[in-house]
């Protein structure tokens, strides 16, 4: 399947997160600017993923009368990883039971995906042609690179090269251990937000 179909893009996401999810558990507790790292990133790749799947993905499978408890239960699983996602952005990543709720997020990820790649894909398929397919994947390509951008916005002019930072202006910045323990304040995503529920 050609890249922008949006069922294979999504695919790629739940490898991507699993590869992540490998990162995060070779971290311990004298690692937390790494944990921290790894989590925001699994955090907002989720976030983005779950947000998508409810608004443009979801509502196909529950066109489909046999099909639309599929598209309910994964809504409820989503609302579970977002309040699991909630309670790790406020614990402390030394705290010893952060890595004990990551592992409850990791292993609710991981049978959520094997449920929606073994039921929910395959009712999409039906349910939608190829031109529905490319469109949604051509949408998610935009906002995937919004993401991108405002993650690479987040980082120090140095670290992005700037067109705007010179040489001699980067060295002067060099206080990183600074910029480094500044990273683990940058603003919280807001995840309790917009839940679309599967109608017919």
């Amino acid at each position: 399947m050609p890249q922008s179909n949006i069922l294979t893009m999504l695919h790629n996401d739940h490898r991507k997160v699993d590869k992540l999810f490998k990162d995060l558990e070779m971290t311990t507790t004298r690692g937390p600017s790494r944990r921290q790292e790894i989590f925001a990133e699994i955090d907002e790749a989720l976030c983005m993923h779950a947000d998508f799947e409810e608004k443009e993905v979801y509502p196909l499978i529950a066109e489909s009368k046999s099909a639309k408890n599929i598209a309910l239960e994964a809504v409820e699983e989503h609302l579970q990883l977002r309040r699991l996602l909630a309670e790790l952005r406020d614990l402390d990543p030394q705290d010893e039971r952060w890595m004990a709720k990551a592992q409850v997020l990791m292993e609710d990820v991981r049978h959520h995906v094997e449920e929606e790649e073994g039921e929910a894909f395959p009712e999409v398929r039906t349910s939608a042609g190829a031109e529905t397919l490319r469109r949604l994947g051509e949408g998610y390509q935009v906002l995937m690179g919004q993401a991108q951008q405002k993650a690479e916005s987040r980082l120090p002019a140095a670290r992005t090269g700037s067109p705007n930072t010179t040489p001699q202006e980067a060295k002067q910045k060099k206080p990183r251990a600074k910029a480094r323990k500044s990273k683990g304040s940058d603003k919280e995503k807001d995840v309790s937000g917009s839940m679309q529920n599967a109608d017919e």
